[in-house]
């Protein structure tokens, strides 16, 4: 292990929310994500950017009331209370812990999100500071395997045998929380894969069709000078006609549902068109190189052979 601490509640999975109180009034100036209780080294083990004042530290008693902020609700915090000089060291009075409510700011850190990004936009939260343990114990492991997993969920067995306490990986359990869209991707893509096989079976044996059916006329043009190029480019061109329209719209389609899915998500990537524009090219190069593959044994073959079978 490199470290270990306890905490009430991890961000990805807490969503509870408490209020700041005007001093000495019960005026709401502040709506927060509390992420209650916490140890000394909960921070830094959590890697979370402390950008003002310091991070909880071994210094505080276990009655200590102190509380880290973020950057968002340290900046409401001063603008609400007319704070010009900063927050760190200053009191706030909040709901949700008790009395007395009061707890001296120590520092600010970076904003997290609370929650998964399907739910609201990130907005201010905070972390209080306990010397108790918490219920979530939190280990950082050296190295992240099942090997190290296996034998963690072991000593905490052989540990504390009369308790059950499942081991999981955090990172594991983030991406679970979005299963059922990794999912919705993982079939459109795969729906997407399988049209696309089918489209490339259906325009070859188009292909063959529309070779068979102009064999004489292409008979005739190599009799008159056309040259292996020129028979591509003929029938290359009629299937671009035909595909270069169903790709646009395609595309266009394809870019309306993937902003109507993306509304979901309270933080999301803007659409690139630079990507659908990429798509178009690269699936109307793989038909052109299908229909190459295709009229190349025609474009090649004796003139006189067609002729003949005609």
């Amino acid at each position: 292990m490199e470290d270990v601490s306890t905490c009430s509640s991890l961000p990805a999975f807490s969503g509870s929310g408490d209020m700041v109180y005007r001093p000495g009034t019960k005026e709401t100036i502040i709506h927060f994500a509390d992420l209650y209780g916490a140890n000394a080294n909960y921070t830094s083990l959590m890697e979370m950017s402390v950008i003002q004042g310091k991070a909880f530290d071994h210094s505080y008693s276990d009655s200590s009331r102190v509380v880290m902020i973020s950057r968002m609700m340290a900046d409401k915090l001063a603008l609400a209370l007319d704070w010009k000089d900063g927050v760190v060291g200053k009191k706030i009075y909040v709901s949700g812990h008790g009395t007395p409510n009061d707890f001296e700011i120590a520092g600010v850190y970076d904003d997290v999100r609370v929650g998964a990004i399907g739910s609201e936009l990130m907005g201010p939260s905070a972390l209080f500071y306990s010397g108790r343990p918490q219920n979530t114990l939190v280990i950082k492991l050296n190295k992240m395997s099942q090997e190290n997993m296996a034998r963690l969920d072991e000593t905490i067995k052989a540990t504390l045998p009369d308790k059950e306490m499942p081991v999981s990986s955090y990172s594991v359990s983030m991406a679970n929380m979005y299963n059922s869209s990794r999912l919705f991707r993982n079939a459109v893509m795969l729906g997407g894969i399988v049209t696309l096989i089918i489209t490339l079976i259906g325009l070859i044996g188009y292909i063959n069709d529309e070779t068979n059916r102009r064999g004489k006329e292409i008979a005739v043009r190599k009799i008159n000078g056309a040259t292996e190029k020129d028979i591509l480019s003929l029938i290359a061109s009629d299937v671009t006609w035909m595909a270069f329209p169903a790709l646009l719209l395609g595309a266009g389609a394809s870019y309306y549902a993937g902003e109507k899915w993306l509304q979901q998500f309270a933080e999301k990537i803007s659409m690139n068109a630079g990507v659908f524009t990429l798509s178009v090219a690269g699936v109307l190069l793989l038909i052109l190189g299908t229909v190459v593959y295709r009229s190349w044994m025609v474009a090649v073959s004796n003139p006189v052979e067609s002729l003949k079978s005609e």
